[in-house]
């Protein structure tokens, strides 16, 4: 976007990009709508295809032990998947390239195992130097002329009162030639179009002030999730997502089932199956939620009028695992396209240093019990999930001993409070939390993982 300037220059304004996702409602050209939905599946199993060589090639140009990747190009291992559209080719493998780099870490440190792909939007491009995907607003609907595996297709896009918004911002972008590389998948056995599209910036107006959005510690009773607090008020609104800690029970419940029944060797293929569904559900609520509470927070600031909202997501107590950084991204887009500036207050705690074999301290504040255990692991990935508590523990403390040593320290402790011991079915690590808390607290230990901020946040650390 050009604008002019008070001194009669002019000035490049990089506006904010969003994808408008709309569906296709008919076919106009190149075939039936049967042979139309043939050619589209046949598409993107080749998009897979290609994501997945893709994939494999970067991990034979990358060696995992160096600590930076080397370049890596796979378009010659993918380009003779996809014959005319070698542009395309080279696109998703330039995704996966991006997104293997982005893992890399993960993989080098071993939490994650290679990403494999088991869907791909098929991509649309248009750009300066290839305009593939052309959108056309006719009198009463807009049509999506592209190319797909056997052919070209002209489809008309969806409209009525449900797509009032997308409808006039496709407009809008086709008017000025702002929509750009898009693609096109299959949602619920519907052919959806993601255009890529550059929103004009609401005029401001005269906003002043700001709002504090914070984040609420868990405590027993009370669902508020986040606070929004306006300068010289005394009641803030409060956003309550009880919904979050019912997700999180009910996915810790069915994968601790999941992961026992795979223990015992029962159709172990069609468990991961089931887990991988669950996860995807789960993470697919959380991103719908996120939007959510983005659209509730900017929207509160329209209505206020305010010009700056301030973000305090430190304590993140809440509950395990819900998607802070996806929640900050999506409250920036969504008031950059109301002019409204997003200022991110949050602080970063200390993680534990969990880098070397060592006893743990862990404290659960529902039961108020501490367990008792240890891992000679490296890499600390034993903190990753807790298989015999449905919440999220507290590290207190951490005693590092020898990897030899380890295991026999850890008896030792737990035969000091031998008396204190709480006797449950499934796991003799639990004591409570009293006595280990003085001893902790005699030592000097309590925090000396480097989280005394976390451990703050339900108990009294002076």
């Amino acid at each position: 976007m050009i604008a002019t300037q008070s001194n009669g220059t002019e000035k490049t304004i990089k506006l904010p990009v969003r994808t408008i996702s709309i569906s296709v409602a008919e076919v106009l050209e190149g075939g039936t709508k049967a042979e139309f939905y043939s050619d589209l599946r046949k598409t993107l199993d080749v998009s897979v295809q290609v994501a997945n060589i893709a994939v494999t090639a970067c991990l034979k140009q990358d060696n995992l032990t160096e600590k930076y990747p080397p370049k890596i190009y796979t378009y010659p291992d993918v380009s003779k998947l996809l014959p005319g559209l070698t542009t395309v080719a080279s696109s998703i493998a330039r995704e996966v390239e991006g997104t293997y780099k982005a893992d890399r870490y993960q993989m080098k440190i071993g939490r994650r195992s290679i990403r494999s792909y088991r869907s791909m939007p098929f991509p649309l491009l248009s750009n300066k130097s290839h305009r593939a995907f052309v959108l056309k607003a006719e009198p009463e609907y807009i049509t999506a002329r592209f190319k797909l595996l056997s052919g070209n297709w002209l489809v008309r896009l969806a409209g009525g009162s449900n797509y009032r918004d997308q409808i006039a911002t496709l407009k809008r972008a086709i008017a000025d030639l702002s929509y750009g590389d898009s693609h096109i998948s299959i949602v619920k056995n519907k052919a959806v179009l993601g255009v890529s599209c550059r929103i004009p910036v609401r005029t401001p107006g005269n906003l002043s002030g700001y709002i504090d959005v914070v984040t609420q510690p868990a405590s027993p009773g009370s669902d508020t999730l986040l606070a929004i607090t306006t300068p010289r008020s005394d009641y803030p609104a409060r956003i309550n997502c009880p919904e979050v800690r019912q997700w999180a029970s009910e996915s810790t419940r069915r994968f601790q089932a999941m992961r026992e029944n795979r223990k015992s060797g029962v159709d172990r293929r069609r468990i991961r199956e089931g887990m991988n569904a669950l996860e995807a559900k789960m993470t697919a609520r959380k991103r719908t939620l996120c939007h959510t509470i983005a659209a509730n927070v900017v929207g509160q600031a329209i209505r206020k009028r305010v010009a700056t909202i301030n973000l305090d997501f430190t304590v993140k107590s809440f509950v395990k695992s819900f998607p802070w950084y996806d929640l900050t991204q999506k409250i920036k887009d969504k008031a950059s396209l109301a002019g409204i500036t997003v200022v991110d207050q949050t602080k970063t705690l200390q993680e534990p240093d969990l880098s070397k074999p060592h006893v743990y301290f862990k404290y659960a504040a529902s039961t108020h019990r501490i367990k008792i255990g240890m891992t000679a692991r490296d890499d600390g990935s034993r903190h990753g999930s807790e298989t015999d508590s449905s919440e999220e523990l507290i590290i207190l403390a951490i005693d590092n001993q020898p990897k030899a040593k380890v295991r026999d320290k850890e008896k030792s402790y737990q035969s000091q409070f031998k008396k204190y011991q709480v006797q449950l079915a499934t796991a003799t690590e639990w004591f409570d939390a009293d006595p280990v808390l003085l001893m902790l607290r005699e030592r000097g230990w309590l925090g000396n993982a480097g989280n005394l901020s976390q451990i703050a946040q339900v108990m009294d650390v002076q």
